[in-house]
């Protein structure tokens, strides 16, 4: 059935394609779930944002105001605040 050049190779790839398409989509609920528990304000759009010990940034300015501005030239790792 398969045995035109390529043929098996594009059986693979689509299959491949559609597990990776739900897994792509389980992680996307994810994200919404966590988005929904992290931003505050709802209205606040962030093009990108991130998860700071439950609190978002969605600049980098904010993620420096969330761990704590002096932890921004450290060589260290950055300690999250404790809650």
């Amino acid at each position: 059935m398969l045995k035109g050049k390529g043929q098996r190779q594009s059986l693979h790839m689509a299959l491949a394609i559609r597990e990776t398409s739900v897994i792509i989509e389980g992680m996307r609920g994810i994200w919404l779930e966590r988005r929904e528990e992290v931003i505050e304000d709802t209205s606040k759009e962030c093009e990108s944002w991130i998860d700071v010990g439950g609190k978002s940034a969605c600049s980098i300015d904010e993620f420096w105001g969330v761990v704590g501005e002096e932890q921004r030239n450290e060589k260290s790792p950055v300690s999250l605040p404790k809650e």
